[in-house]
């Protein structure tokens, strides 16, 4: 499972993207706030793991997280990462990553002002 957490963040890491695995922190390594309005920040979880009789299965979601202002930037960027993951043969892992039937799902928070983006894909260990 580390493995596979470590390719999956090699493959979403490109072109200085904000990363976290499972959730996004209050503040950046460098103990400043998330800044929003500023920068895109992009946190994969993976989940449900599920025993199935020739392989095992695996969720996925990519959250991608903005200030509102910035909601056409983050379907940009969500176009990116699906690109980079959706039919990836992982030869480590000997797995293949794969979009799940809604894999696309756009979520605007008027309240806190932000604007997220969430990608779901299965993965499919051989």
């Amino acid at each position: 499972m580390k493995l596979l957490q470590q390719e999956i963040y090699k493959l979403i890491s490109i072109d200085d993207n904000n990363v976290y695995s499972d959730y996004l922190p209050l503040k950046d390594e460098n103990d400043i706030d998330l800044d929003y309005s500023r920068n895109t920040y992009i946190a994969y979880i993976l989940k449900n793991i599920e025993g199935l009789i020739y392989k095992d299965s695996i969720m996925l979601d990519v959250e991608i997280t903005s200030a509102l202002e910035n909601r056409l930037k983050i379907r940009d960027k969500a176009i990116e990462i699906d690109k980079l993951l959706n039919n990836t043969y992982i030869s480590n892992c000997d797995s293949k990553i794969i979009r799940s039937n809604v894999w696309y799902i756009p979520f605007n928070d008027l309240e806190e002002k932000k604007a997220m983006v969430t990608l779901s894909y299965k993965i499919f260990k051989y």
